[in-house]
């Protein structure tokens, strides 16, 4: 989104992550994450200020200004409240349409780090990686993660919106000119977004990913999931 010149787009301003007033960092402490996490949610004033945190974003000099917002940031929150009441703010809902492989993708990212998995994209390959992960405890964040998306859903009705399916617009390593048009039309721009240098970061099976995939394909067989395995 960045790279288009009339768009400002900023990260995670609800943890005080790409913020326009992101906090100096001590170096060192950028190896850890949950303390890292800590010292940006309470430095940058997201902590004490949610609200304050989006308002920074919105008072930017850019035609269209925007930040990244997760399920669990937005729902239930005082920043749900204030941008459920302003109709003229936008959404670009990207979600995916398995929310297994989402799930694994993001245990991955948040514990290996010392694998490069940082950021949610990356520009250059990455050593695969295979996990071990309770099937029960994917099972009760995933069902979490769907309430949250149809709470949002709900709040968010009365918006001018589109939805992203992640399968659906990332073709290769490059997004579909359908989901780039769609990006242009919600926000009344012209496609001048630069050519992306994106690369998958995990394989594109569940079981290229677990260790115990077996262990999955018995707890999920004949739930709504199942379908999800393949």
């Amino acid at each position: 989104m960045n790279s288009h010149p009339k768009i400002g787009c900023f990260g995670e301003v609800l943890l005080g992550m790409g913020s326009p007033q992101t906090p100096w960092i001590p170096e060192w402490l950028t190896r850890y994450r949950r303390p890292r996490l800590a010292w940006y949610y309470a430095l940058s004033g997201a902590m004490l200020n949610p609200n304050g945190a989006v308002q920074k974003v919105f008072d930017q000099d850019h035609e269209r200004v925007g930040f990244r917002g997760m399920y669990d940031q937005l729902d239930g929150s005082r920043v749900l409240k204030l941008l459920e009441k302003d109709t003229d703010v936008s959404v670009i809902h990207l979600t995916r349409e398995n929310v297994l492989k989402q799930y694994v993708s993001r245990y991955i990212m948040r514990r290996h780090r010392r694998l490069g998995r940082i950021r949610a994209h990356t520009t250059k390959e990455l050593t695969p990686v295979k996990v071990a992960i309770s099937p029960q405890l994917a099972e009760k964040d995933v069902l979490e993660l769907l309430s949250q998306r149809s709470r949002l859903e709900e709040a968010f009705e009365g918006h001018r919106k589109i939805e992203l399916v992640y399968e659906e617009m990332i073709q290769g390593n490059q997004i579909t000119p359908s989901s780039v048009n769609s990006i242009c039309e919600l926000l009344e721009v012209s496609n001048e977004f630069a050519e992306p240098e994106l690369r998958k970061m995990n394989p594109s099976t569940l079981s290229s990913m677990l260790t115990n995939f077996d262990e999955w394909q018995s707890h999920f067989e004949g739930t709504q999931f199942e379908e999800l395995l393949g």
